[in-house]
């Protein structure tokens, strides 16, 4: 959450033409994030179970690469920029 709270973005000061092409993508990332999962299901001693989604991000890069897409318009990145968000951390997005 701090991650979040802490991203660089007002999203009041967003513009609505960024926001229509945005929230589709969110949308569909997080159907694409759940429909491609893997849960985990994890005993405890106490007898509690806890049921963890594992999030597999290779399967929906496309769709993230277009929110980085909308995200380097807003922030003016240029190509190069825009190239290196998309390829950075490859390892986990793949």
């Amino acid at each position: 959450m701090q991650q979040i709270a802490s991203f660089p973005i007002d999203l009041n000061d967003f513009p609505d033409t960024l926001k229509t092409k945005l929230n589709p993508l969110v949308e569909e990332l997080m159907k694409s994030y759940d429909a491609t999962s893997n849960e985990k299901i994890n005993s405890r001693a106490d007898g509690n179970i806890i049921r963890i989604k594992e999030i597999m991000p290779k399967f929906s890069k496309k769709i993230i690469d277009q929110i980085d897409d909308i995200l380097a318009e807003y922030f003016a990145f240029s190509e190069k920029e825009r190239e290196f968000i998309k390829d950075f951390d490859i390892d986990f997005r793949m």
